[in-house]
This record gives structure tokens, sequence and C-alpha cells, in this order.
């Protein structure tokens, strides 16, 4: 049974997701794999949609602190700590200072 929380969750982490996205700029070697993002998370494949959204980052804007931010707490809002600390790492290489991400609370 999906739950409130469940379903809200869901949202916050692809909202998240969305937005990551949407800082992402197309080009004609992403353009494809973008629209892999899309339809994962259409079908609320939200963690297959991270990976594939963070690897077309790794590969074009692992410089984008908002982008790591926002995936960040994606991986945080599905309880993948492991990915969360990694780009919690690149995070804390970019600026300059420890960063360690953190959910908002309701």
């Amino acid at each position: 049974m999906v739950t409130p929380e469940l379903r809200s969750s869901w949202s916050r982490t692809e909202q998240y997701l969305l937005q990551a996205k949407a800082l992402v700029t197309p080009t004609p070697a992403t353009t494809g794999a973008l629209d892999e993002v899309a339809e994962f998370l259409e079908h609320n494949e939200l963690g297959i949609a991270g990976d594939w959204l963070r690897s077309i980052v790794e590969e074009t804007n692992w410089e984008s602190v908002e982008i790591l931010k926002l995936l960040a707490l994606a991986e945080a809002s599905m309880g993948r700590s492991a990915k969360q600390q990694v780009l919690d790492q690149r995070l804390t290489q970019l600026l300059g200072h420890t960063h360690e991400t953190k959910l908002p609370t309701a």
C-alpha cells in the first residue's frame, strides 16, 4: 500500500530530479539520454532516472554546484546515502569547504 508519506517522498525526489535535468544544457550528445531520463521519471523509476542523470552530469556538468546539490538531495530523498556521500564529496571539492546534504524539514 502506498502511504501519503511515500507519495510525498516520491514527489519530492521527482522535483529534485526534474530541476537538475532542467539545468543540463541539451547537446547532440546528451539529448537522447535526457529523453531516457524523462521516460524513467514518467514511469516513476526515480532511482534509474537519477543514475542516468548523474551519468550525464559527470560527463558534461561535473562542475555545476547547483546540479550536484539537486542530485544529492534526490539521492538523500531516496535514502541512497552512499551515492549522496559521493556527490557531497564532489561538492566539498568544488566549494572548498565541507558540504553535507540535508533534506529540508517540513
